[in-house]
C-alpha cells in the first residue's frame, strides 16, 4: 500500500519533470534547503521530491520565481510552498512584487500542483505591468515633446521635406519555447475594415487528467480569401488577451476562391506536430468550407500523449458547430468526441 507521503513525493517528482519539460533544465533548479543557498550548485539535486526550494526563471534578465519551504505533504496538504518573486526594480517594484506573491497564495487549492500555474500567472502580470509602464512613459515623452515644440520655433530643413517610408508589415514573434511560428502581416490588410471578420470564441475547455492550467479554446470565423485569414490571425494574436501567450495556436482553413472558383485549404501545427493536419481533416471530412478554425492550447505541465489530438479535434469541432458551420451532433469520424461545452459569441471589433 502506497503511503500518503510516498504519493506526495511521487507527485512532486512528476511536477518537477513537467517543469523541466516545460521550461528547460537550464531555467529550473532546486535546493535541498528550504531557501536557496548562495554556494549551492543547482546541480546538487534534480529530484523534485528532495528539493525544499524550487527556482524557475520566468524571463531574462534574472526574473525568477522561487517556491520556498515546499511542504512534505505538498501537494495534497493544506499549505502551499512560499512564493518569492525576484525581479530587478526597473522591471517591477518591490511593492507590486509583494502584492503578486499574495495573489499567488490565493490561487492555491489543496491537492493541486501550482508551480506552472504560478509561473505563468507571474509572467502574464509582469508583461501587463511592463506594457502599462511603457505606455505611461511614451505618453510622458510625447507630452514633453509637445511642450518643447510649443516653445521652440519650427524650422523646416531639406531633410524634413524628404518623404518618410512607413513600415508596411507587422510581425508576431512568439515568446515561448514550443516551436511556434513567426507570422508577418500586411498593414494594408489588417488595418482595413474591408477584411474585418466576426470571430466566434469557444468556451475554454480543460481536458481530463491534464495539468491544472491546461486549457484549450477554439476561435472560428468565416473567410473567403487569404486577406480574411490574415485579418483573423492578426486579430487573435494582437487583440485577444492571452492568445499570444498560448503554447500553440493550431490553424486550418478552407474556402472557395471567389475569383477562380478553386478550393483553397491549408493548415499550420504552430509547433504541435500533427495537429494542423488533424484540424484540416476535420474540415474536409465534415465538408466545412469558407471558414477558419484556430485552436489555442495552454500546456498545463502534464503530457497528454496521443489523447491531445482527440481533444484538439473535439474543441475545434465544437467551435465549428456553435459558429454554425456544422450541424449539431453530426457524428463523423473526426468529430465524434465532444467537449460538452457551450460557446459564447464575440465579435472582432474595429480597432
Amino acid at each position: 500500500m502506497v503511503s500518503e507521503s510516498d504519493e506526495n513525493a511521487a507527485r512532486r517528482d512528476e511536477e518537477w519533470d513537467a517543469l523541466v519539460a516545460f521550461y528547460g533544465d537550464d531555467l529550473v533548479s532546486g535546493s535541498l534547503t528550504a531557501q536557496p543557498m548562495p554556494d549551492e550548485s543547482s546541480e546538487a539535486t534534480t529530484i523534485g521530491s528532495s528539493c525544499r526550494c524550487w527556482s524557475i526563471q520566468i524571463m531574462p534578465p534574472n526574473v525568477t520565481l522561487e517556491l520556498r519551504d515546499v511542504p512534505r505533504d505538498y501537494p495534497s496538504g493544506p499549505n502551499p510552498p512560499k512564493p518569492k518573486l525576484k525581479a530587478p526594480q526597473w522591471i517591477m517594484d518591490e511593492t507590486r512584487q509583494a502584492e503578486l506573491e499574495q495573489e499567488l497564495l490565493t490561487l492555491f487549492e489543496s491537492d493541486t500542483e501550482v508551480a506552472i500555474m504560478w509561473v505563468e500567472h507571474c509572467r502574464s502580470v509582469i508583461e501587463e505591468y511592463q506594457e502599462a509602464n511603457q505606455t505611461s512613459s511614451i505618453s510622458k515623452q510625447n507630452q514633453q515633446a509637445d511642450e518643447q515644440g510649443d516653445d521652440e520655433e519650427q524650422t523646416t530643413t531639406a531633410s524634413d521635406q524628404q518623404p518618410q517610408t512607413a513600415a508596411s508589415t507587422i510581425s508576431f514573434v512568439p515568446g515561448s519555447k514550443f516551436g511556434q511560428s513567426t507570422r508577418h502581416f500586411q498593414l494594408s490588410v489588417v488595418d482595413s475594415a474591408e477584411y474585418q471578420r466576426e470571430v466566434h470564441h469557444g468556451v475554454p475547455f480543460h481536458p481530463p487528467k491534464s495539468g491544472p492550467s491546461e486549457t484549450m479554446q477554439s476561435h472560428v470565423a468565416p473567410v473567403s480569401c487569404m486577406e480574411h485569414v490574415d485579418w483573423v490571425l492578426h486579430y487573435l494574436l494582437f487583440h485577444v488577451k492571452k492568445v499570444n501567450q498560448a503554447s500553440h495556436n493550431m490553424i486550418a482553413y478552407r474556402f472557395t476562391d471567389q475569383t477562380t472558383g478553386r478550393l483553397v485549404s491549408d493548415s499550420d501545427d504552430d509547433g504541435e506536430k500533427g495537429s494542423g493536419s488533424k484540424l484540416a481533416s476535420l474540415l474536409e471530412l465534415t465538408n466545412a468550407t469558407d471558414c477558419i478554425v484556430v485552436v489555442s492550447r495552454w500546456y498545463g505541465g502534464i503530457h497528454l500523449g496521443p489523447a491531445r489530438f482527440k481533444w484538439i479535434a473535439a474543441v475545434g469541432r465544437q467551435g465549428l458547430e456553435d459558429a454554425g458551420f456544422l450541424k449539431k451532433n453530426n457524428n463523423k469520424d473526426e468529430g465524434s468526441s465532444s467537449t460538452t461545452t457551450s460557446s459564447k459569441h464575440k465579435k472582432g471589433g474595429k480597432r
